[in-house]
């Protein structure tokens, strides 16, 4: 009988550096949505922020759990999104400035965000990377810079190497 093969698995690279890997803050929970948010007997949604309250849109189909539960959803999708923006900007991969332009558009749209949770946590978050993406961006070119220029100064390297042992050697076959 045929023996099996290897099993399939993440192929060896190089090692994340730990030293170039910012870390990421933890998720942000939409947590008890009663704390942040609240249904009225008219079936209007209200958002609790630390400016007040403020409608957020309209809840009939069934009760006030459910209701609560549903906008809850939807500030975690939206958690979701900051969270793969910050986790791309700390791995650096992708472009910052289209992360950058992601994160304007969600924080332009968070006043309006019709959902329940931590809001004023996710537009800080927002806000960090927005200002961070352009520090990003740049330390990226520079990186990409150096190693640039030590692959000419290699390249340099082993061009006189070779004009030496052009001009040197009667034997340069060998």
């Amino acid at each position: 009988m045929p023996r099996p093969g290897p099993r399939p698995g993440p192929r060896p690279g190089p090692p994340a550096r730990p030293a170039d890997i910012t870390p990421v803050p933890a998720p942000v929970p939409h947590g008890d949505p009663h704390q942040y948010g609240r249904i009225d007997d008219d079936g209007v949604v209200w958002l609790k922020t630390a400016d007040g309250e403020r409608q957020i849109g309209s809840w009939q189909a069934g009760s006030v759990d459910e209701g609560l539960n549903h906008f809850a959803r939807k500030f975690d999708d939206l958690a979701t999104e900051v969270e793969i923006l910050e986790e791309r900007l700390a791995a650096r991969s992708g472009d910052p400035h289209k992360a950058q332009t992601a994160a304007r558009h969600l924080l332009d749209g968070l006043p309006d965000a019709a959902v329940i949770g931590d809001v004023a946590k996710l537009q800080e978050r927002l806000t960090i990377i927005v200002g961070s993406a352009d520090e990003v961006a740049d330390s990226m070119k520079a990186e990409r810079e150096h190693t640039r220029a030590a692959a000419i100064a290699r390249k340099e390297e082993l061009a006189s190497e070779a004009e030496q042992i052009g001009a040197d050697s009667t034997q340069w076959k060998v």
